[in-house]
């Protein structure tokens, strides 16, 4: 495809990342669960429609922790894809895995990463005098996922500083980052507050609601005792919800037993 300009080519980025999105490899745990009989009620109503999430301002930084499995990556996805389909005005969002930065050495990992990937994608490159003035003009939001997945010392530290550095160079530039654990107090170090959003455990009821609505009763009532605290968090129910109308197994004793047989 051929583009005239930077903006054209964010589009059909946005336009390939839609696929992307609906085809990911998480998704895909989720929705192959409910997209048979019960599409109207989808997994993301129990990680987004029960909790704050939907208060959340994009004019904020936000900071997304949790445990493995809560619905983290499927949480940033989602709000990208509500942000393109809707076009919210001058809003432009990118999602980046974070680990991914880490082969480059130097400065400007963001600017090189986007590059990269839209030039990849649609054969133009945006230069970086093009990125300013889209962070200047435009409300940018980065979705940044796994913080926690950057495991030296050193690189992480340095992520944070370059996210640090951005945030306060471009006003118009905003992100919400995801990791396992609570790395808030490294963004304050460098002067900058994120509103921190903490995935729980799903509730009984959130688990029973969705049980119900993706499995016969006969099935439901086999669950053993010891294998339902394994049902906590998004992925885990969707997974053992999907093993059981497969009749592929009802008895787990440990996630990765789970994650093993799945």
């Amino acid at each position: 495809i051929k583009v005239k300009n930077s903006l054209e080519a964010i589009e059909y980025y946005h336009s390939i990342a839609l696929d992307y999105i609906y085809s990911y490899g998480r998704l895909e745990t989720f929705n192959n669960v409910i997209n048979n009989k019960s599409s109207e009620y989808i997994s993301l109503k129990i990680i987004c429609d029960y909790n704050p999430f939907n208060k959340i301002d994009l004019h904020d930084n936000v900071f997304v922790s949790g445990i493995g499995g809560c619905g983290k990556t499927f949480f940033l996805l989602h709000n990208m894809q509500k942000i393109i389909e809707r076009r919210i005005k001058d809003t432009i969002p990118f999602y980046i895995p974070l680990k991914e930065l880490t082969i480059y050495q130097g400065s400007n990992s963001i600017i090189k990463w986007l590059t990269k990937s839209i030039y990849h994608f649609t054969g133009y490159y945006i230069t970086p005098k093009e990125w300013k003035e889209l962070f200047n003009k435009k409300k940018v939001i980065i979705l940044a996922d796994g913080l926690n997945e950057i495991t030296n010392y050193e690189e992480r530290n340095y992520i944070i500083t370059e996210i640090s550095n951005s945030l306060k160079e471009f006003k118009n530039l905003h992100y919400i980052v995801s990791s396992r654990r609570d790395d808030t107090l490294s963004f304050e170090c460098h002067g900058c507050s994120f509103i921190k959003v903490q995935i729980g455990d799903l509730t009984d009821d959130q688990i029973d609601s969705f049980l119900k609505s993706n499995t016969s009763n006969t099935r439901l009532n086999k669950i053993p005792a010891k294998t339902r605290p394994l049902l906590k968090t998004a992925q885990a129910l969707a997974m053992f919800v999907s093993m059981i109308n497969r009749n592929s197994g009802f008895s787990f004793e440990s996630l990765a037993m789970l994650l093993l047989s799945y």
